[in-house]
């Protein structure tokens, strides 16, 4: 179910936009690219005991993805690649360690996730509607070197040139975005990590490390010995693109405005924009990301099965909250009951969906993108926004309905200037 959660929202994010009606009501046309991704996986005889549960077991894979074509000219492009692919995530050597695992073993699961602008049409398969594309793959369990662990494998390439694309050829000013990144990292999140890492380093940021996903963020990936968190994972960092706003290349000419996220919105009128918001923010959902699914509602157990928090539970009214080690999830808390059993909501200071973006979204302009007025606006003092780790300034409380019909709660809380700072999803 999880899994049908994060399709779901991938496609209301990047691809719903593209179905023929839209392209049809719009009269834009969008070039298909000729290519398909096939996934590759090679599987060991060993398999691995889940953590959670101790009867489930795993088997040990590596997965990648092959991009092929049926039209002779994108060959060159695609198998230049394809090579790279090979060789920067060195897949035949972890191949090559498959068959000696042992049963019971650490073994290895090596993965990877997309950054695109593509769309799954029903009986049509997937289609690609834009030049770039970046993969991140991350591999578990033994390493080539070392001590068991974990790496990722970040990298992002050109469909029509083979080339692979550089820090650089995304910022407009790249040398800006470099030292806003270096200062942001040591001034606001070196504070927020934990002294108990064995590894800490922020600086110096590893630029040539960079994976574009499917949800507007540009991230960042470390060396385990640089920066890893408490889970044994390599540490990241998650850079919006409304906080990169001022560097990054949002020219037609940019790739970012090419990868699935932004590429989706050119052909999305704003009813339509409004539209999916509103279904997104109905389920729940206030960090979107393959890796997860985090929704009010669920077990504690299940939220946390492929993530990992980065503390103990601390207090929250009416409960805990927590945070996580996941670059993405950063400014996000999980709220839960009491008995910190079930979730209850999340709150995020570094929330973007389309039009509504905290630290640069007013109410006024947020009230306007929803299309509807919030149903409770109330002035929140020092003492109740400390209390719910939020600003003081003002709250706007909107109603939602969920798809099973149980009701959920919208509070948008916004700073004495207006401008919203915080976004929550709280079960009623």
């Amino acid at each position: 179910m999880k899994h049908l959660r994060i399709a779901l929202i991938c496609l209301a994010l990047t691809g719903a936009c593209l179905s023929p009606a839209v392209l049809s009501e719009s009269s834009l046309e969008i070039a298909v690219l000729p290519i398909q991704i096939e996934q590759r996986e090679t599987l060991g005889p060993a398999v691995i005991q889940d953590k959670n549960d101790p009867e489930i077991t795993h088997e040990c894979f590596i997965r990648y993805p092959e991009l092929v074509s049926d039209d002779p000219a994108y060959g060159p492009a695609l198998e230049k690649i394809n090579q790279a692919i090979l060789e920067k995530a060195h897949i035949r050597e972890y191949e090559a360690m498959l068959p000696a695992f042992q049963m019971g073993s650490m073994g290895l699961r090596m993965d990877y996730e997309l950054g695109l602008s593509d769309n799954h049409a029903a009986g049509e398969g997937r289609k690609i509607y834009d030049r770039y594309i970046s993969i991140l793959f991350s591999a578990r369990g033994k390493m080539l070197s070392g001590r068991p662990g974990q790496i990722y494998y970040p990298m992002t390439f050109d469909l029509i040139t083979g080339e692979e694309i550089t820090f650089d050829q995304v910022f407009a000013d790249p040398e800006g975005g470099k030292a806003f990144i270096e200062t942001y990292l040591m001034e606001v999140v070196g504070p927020t990590l934990s002294t108990y890492l064995e590894n800490s380093d922020l600086l110096p940021v590893p630029f040539d490390r960079f994976f574009l996903d499917s949800f507007g963020r540009v991230n960042f990936y470390y060396e385990s010995n640089q920066l890893s968190f408490l889970s044994g994972f390599a540490g990241a960092v998650s850079f919006r693109y409304a906080e990169l706003k001022d560097y990054l290349d949002f020219s037609d000419a940019g790739v970012v405005s090419h990868m699935g996220y932004l590429n989706a919105q050119k052909y999305m009128t704003e009813e339509e924009k409004r539209e999916n918001a509103l279904n997104l923010l109905s389920g729940g959902a206030l960090v979107f990301s393959f890796q997860d699914g985090i929704t009010p509602g669920e077990s504690l157990q299940a939220a946390l099965q492929d993530v990992h928090p980065a503390s103990d539970p601390d207090y929250y009214p009416g409960g805990a909250c927590l945070e996580l080690e996941e670059a993405e999830y950063r400014g996000c808390l999980i709220l839960t009951d009491e008995a910190e059993e079930q979730v209850t909501g999340l709150l995020s200071s570094r929330f973007s969906l389309y039009d509504l973006e905290t630290g640069f979204t007013s109410l006024t302009d947020a009230a306007a993108f929803l299309g509807r007025d919030p149903v409770i606006s109330l002035p929140l003092d020092e003492t109740a926004a400390g209390m719910y780790r939020v600003c003081p300034g003002q709250m706007a409380v909107y109603s939602l309905q969920r798809m099973d019909n149980e009701p959920l709660t919208l509070t948008l809380y916004a700073d004495e200037k207006g401008i919203v700072q915080y976004v929550s999803v709280e079960i009623e």
